[in-house]
């Protein structure tokens, strides 16, 4: 709990910098209190301070330093009746937002699995509030914080002393907070504190800069290109999509570079990787359903901030080899219902495909893709779902109107528009499944593909 944001080889880069903190830490825009908790559990003995807006951080807050916090239960559509029962203290609130905030993404009843999982949660809520609250307790004995304040961070620069420590890791969707928990806002009203949106981040990352304090400073992304007095980019955390970059003006003596293989899980880990080996187009490729364990560490490490994940219960995990050496993770799930267009055949959804960074072979996520229409795969998923799945759907987001990774494998199905910002299209695609084994996938990769 409150240490799934950050992956582990970034909290590493953190406690590499803790000799530079100061006795008084601000987190700024604390989320889900990852840097509070890579604080507390590295034995940081300063003041920690945090601030946010959202309905879930400041309850959270709230309750880790023993200050009150009062929800008011509106639910206009009688969507969670029982809630109010749940609501007598600070500790329950919390837990109450926490899963009401797992249940906001099925509470569309877009179709029918959505709708299972929403009533399922509803059924079996004693069961959940009782476990949340355990854990919840066993947090707050671990997790130090010492004020939390519900502001706007720009007003709370406002006032921190010049030799404070300044942490922050700001949001980058636009509308974040609003999207996320828009339901939670919807089920309960509560004093939520005014802010004012970041359309640019630039005036607060001027105002950290310019205050005098030491700073930390991480993102998915590389702000130096558009904020170039934050410097370069003292550590990196390597991802496929992105990195993590921290950019501070503290200095440290050793300059961290941490590749996904120098986390301590990869060490850990039962496969070999492929790295600078060489292949060839007879080399042997595989595909093994393997414990979701090991596929969620490449999740947390590789994919895609925006990908929400809907239980482990209900995933097929899947990890591509060639020659015995892991090249990527797929992720399928059971069907939502029948395509509209193709109603005698059912679908299963392929909710990630992944390949690991490879500079040699640049091009293994085609040959993830190719695994994913492999009869090996068909095979595993009809047998365990006990039905034959003619189609394999799955949805992309870009900023372009078509997405290159999925051309000449997958056809475009359904296009729309989004208001996000870097999203503008989400783009559906579909394909056909069984097309080959894996054997003739493979070469026909190695033959179009496969460029050193």
């Amino acid at each position: 709990m409150f240490l799934g944001v950050i992956p582990d080889g970034f909290r590493r880069i953190l406690k590499s910098y803790s000799p530079n903190f100061g006795e008084e830490i601000f987190v700024l825009c604390s989320g889900n209190f990852t840097s509070e908790s890579v604080l507390s559990l590295n034995g940081y003995k300063g003041k920690i301070n945090s601030c946010d807006v959202s309905i879930y951080t400041c309850a959270v807050g709230a309750y880790l330093t023993g200050k009150p916090f009062k929800v008011k239960v509106v639910d206009p559509d009688n969507e969670v009746p029982f809630i109010s029962k749940y609501i007598s203290n600070e500790q329950e609130i919390v837990c109450s937002i926490m899963l009401l905030s797992d249940m906001s993404i099925h509470a569309k009843g877009n179709n029918d699995f959505q709708k299972r999982m929403f009533q399922g949660m509803v059924e079996g809520w004693d069961g959940l509030f009782e476990k949340t609250m355990t854990k919840l307790g066993e947090a707050k004995e671990r997790l130090k914080i010492d004020n939390f304040f519900a502001e706007d961070a720009m007003t709370v620069l406002d006032r921190i002393p010049p030799n404070a420590t300044i942490m922050t890791y700001v949001p980058t969707w636009d509308g974040g907070y609003e999207k996320m928990f828009n339901w939670n806002n919807k089920i309960m009203s509560w004093d939520a504190p005014k802010y004012q949106e970041l359309t640019s981040s630039e005036p607060f990352y001027q105002k950290i800069v310019n205050g005098g304090y030491g700073w930390y400073v991480y993102a998915e992304h590389e702000l130096h290109e558009d904020f170039g007095f934050l410097g370069k980019p003292k550590s990196t955390l390597e991802k496929t999509s992105f990195n993590i970059n921290l950019y501070t003006n503290a200095e440290n003596s050793k300059k961290y570079y941490v590749g996904w293989h120098g986390t301590k899980m990869a060490n850990k880990l039962p496969y070999k990787i492929l790295r600078d080996e060489e292949i060839t187009i007879d080399s042997k490729i595989d595909l093994q359903l393997v414990q979701g364990k090991y596929v969620d560490y490449f999740r947390l490490l590789f994919m895609q901030k925006g990908i929400q994940f809907q239980g482990k219960g209900n995933m097929f995990p899947f990890m591509v080899f060639v020659d015995e050496k892991l090249v990527g993770v797929v992720i399928c799930t059971p069907p939502d219902g029948k395509l509209a267009f193709e109603k005698d055949k059912a679908h299963i959804y392929l909710l990630a495909d992944t390949a690991l960074p490879n500079k040699k072979y640049p091009r293994l996520g085609k040959l993830i893709l190719y695994a994913t229409l492999s009869t090996e795969l068909k095979n595993i998923v009809d047998k365990r779902l006990v039905n034959d799945h003619g189609y394999i759907v799955t949805t992309a987001f870009s900023n372009h109107p078509k997405s290159m990774k999925y051309r000449g494998c997958y056809k475009l199905h359904s296009r729309k528009e989004t208001p996000e910002k870097g999203r503008n299209y989400m783009l559906n695609y579909i394909a056909e499944t069984g097309k080959w084994n894996l054997k003739k996938g493979y070469q026909m990769w190695y033959k179009r593909h496969c460029q050193k």
